[in-house]
């Protein structure tokens, strides 16, 4: 609940918002050491996470794919955050590593979306889909 709520008013207040990231620099020059040590042990890990993601979809990218529609999809998808300045996102509507199916990196399976969207449905199915 209290993240919910500063989110809220970080979105909505960039005084505040600009406070809080000027404190947060003056932590993380005063405490350098322990920044250092953190990035240094959790920035492998994300690293790894964005490997194996990687990984997914080329394994679930078959070679008849529509490479260059992809492409333009994604190209798509960062006009419209340029233009609106709404984060836009490329959406799998079957998830490329779902708990009952995967689902393809096929032009067919993206749609584009808004982030809060895209971060709502997380890894899972839509509702319709479910439903049919």
């Amino acid at each position: 609940m209290r993240l919910r709520h500063l989110k809220r008013r970080l979105r909505s207040d960039p005084e505040y918002a600009e406070r809080l990231l000027a404190k947060d620099r003056e932590w993380r020059k005063a405490n350098w050491n322990r920044v250092k040590k953190y990035k240094h042990k959790c920035g492998a890990l994300q690293v790894f996470h964005v490997m194996q993601r990687q990984a997914a979809k080329l394994k679930a990218t078959p070679f008849w794919s529509e490479r260059d529609k992809i492409v333009a999809l994604y190209t798509e998808a960062r006009r419209i955050t340029e233009e609106t300045g709404i984060e836009h996102h490329v959406d799998h509507i079957v998830p490329l590593r779902g708990k009952a199916v995967c689902g393809l990196h096929v032009l067919a399976n993206l749609r584009v979306i808004t982030a809060d969207q895209n971060k709502r449905k997380a890894n899972k199915l839509i509702a319709e889909l479910l439903a049919a």
